[in-house]
Order: C-alpha cells, then sequence, then structure tokens
C-alpha cells in the first residue's frame, strides 16, 4: 500500500528504514520539536528500533498506521494515522492521531502540510473516521499553524504517548476535507525551491551513516 501525492510517496514504515530512522532521531533539534511516538531511550539506534518494531504493531492491529515520507525515492520523514497508545488501542471507535514529523533539511517547503493533507483524506474518505486527533508541544509554534491551517482546533492539554502536550481534533465536515484535498494539488514551487530541495535531498542521503541495529531490534514494544 502507497500513497501518492503531487510531489510524495507514503509508504508503512518497515525494517527497511532503520538506517534513515536513525539518522532522524539522532538531530537534537528534531528530537526536541517532536511530540511523538511515544518518548524511549535516548540512543538513537535503539528509538528507531523501537519505533519500527512498534509501527509493525499497530499495522497488524489496525487498518492504518505510520508511513514514510519520500521524495524523488529519498526519505524525508515520518506521518500517518496512530492510536492513542494511552487507551485501548483495539478499540475501533476511537479516533486516530495525526502525526506528522519531516527532516530539518526540508522544513519550510511545505512537506508536512501536503503529507498531513493526505493522511487526514485516507482517514475521513476511506477508512471512515468523522474525527482525527492531534497533539503537539505547546511551544511548537511551526506545528501549531500546521494545525490550524489544516482545519483543526484546540481542545485543551492532553495526555499522549506518556507526555503532556495540547490537544487537537477536526472533525470530517465539507470545509476540512475539501481543505485536505486542496493543498496537494497547489504545492508547485518556483525553480529556485526546488533546486534548494533538491540539494536538501542529496545532502541528508549522502551524510546518512549505516547503523547496526542494536539487539532490541524486532522485539515488541511495551
Amino acid at each position: 500500500m502507497r500513497f501518492m501525492t503531487e510531489r510524495l510517496e507514503l509508504r508503512p514504515v518497515d525494517d527497511e528504514d532503520f538506517d534513515v530512522a536513525a539518522t532522524f532521531f539522532r538531530d537534537p533539534v528534531q528530537s526536541a520539536v517532536e511530540a511523538g511516538p511515544r518518548p524511549v531511550a535516548q540512543d538513537a539506534a535503539a528509538r528507531a528500533a523501537v519505533v519500527i518494531a512498534e509501527s509493525a504493531v499497530i499495522w497488524k492491529r489496525m487498518d492504518y498506521g505510520p508511513l514514510t515520507i519520500r521524495l524523488r525515492d529519498a526519505f524525508v520523514g515520518f506521518c500517518g494515522l496512530r492510536p492513542d497508545l494511552d487507551v485501548d488501542r483495539d478499540a475501533p471507535e476511537t479516533p486516530p492521531f495525526l502525526f506528522y514529523a519531516v527532516a530539518r533539511p526540508f522544513w519550510r517547503f511545505g512537506i508536512a502540510h501536503e503529507a498531513a493533507s493526505a493522511c487526514m483524506l485516507w482517514a475521513f474518505e476511506h477508512l471512515g473516521f468523522t474525527q482525527v486527533d492531534a497533539v503537539a508541544r505547546p511551544d511548537n509554534h511551526a506545528s501549531l499553524n500546521l494545525l490550524g491551517k489544516l482545519g483543526f482546533a484546540p481542545t485543551g492539554p492532553r495526555r499522549a504517548f506518556g507526555t503532556d502536550l495540547a490537544g487537537f481534533s477536526a472533525c470530517a465536515d465539507a470545509q476540512t476535507i475539501r481543505h485536505s484535498a486542496a493543498y496537494p494539488m497547489c504545492c508547485g514551487r518556483s525553480i529556485s525551491r526546488a533546486r534548494v530541495l533538491t540539494v536538501a535531498v542529496r545532502s541528508f542521503t549522502a551524510t546518512r551513516p549505516s547503523i547496526e541495529a542494536p539487539a532490541a531490534r524486532g522485539r515488541q514494544p511495551a
């Protein structure tokens, strides 16, 4: 299964994403702004292993799960839908959480907006949810602004992924769906901006180290 937007390919997280995930989690700035998944070991390789193992569990139990974001076959981040890990993750009536996390070289290119818009359409039109929740760190202004653009309304403090965060919710009304459908089709960038994005792809993939997975890799999450 995969989704295609104007620029991006979204596909389920799997074992082949370990190296790029470990590189992603090694960035201290990236980790500081991320609202989820649940905090795990600080070691980047251990964290990547837990995220991949947990993703497999979610996809096995639900009709949705975490996705990788790819641009021209290069990894640029994560997005997708997740169950609330603080409640019964098998409860079908529980609204899923929208999440997104884009690698720092690709910030400010509208990638999170494009990927999140596709995930909202997936939730509302294909999975049949009438509500999608989201959380963000209260000091992550970029994420707060993005949720507002996507049609999310604040719902107050929310305990999610083992952390106290700001809660948001969006309903499957016509305005939200129309907004989500429109964005992937109007993400054109100027030639100069496209060149910058191409350089970012090359830079991130060229410097990506090869990391051995720890012994915990493949273990089921707690």
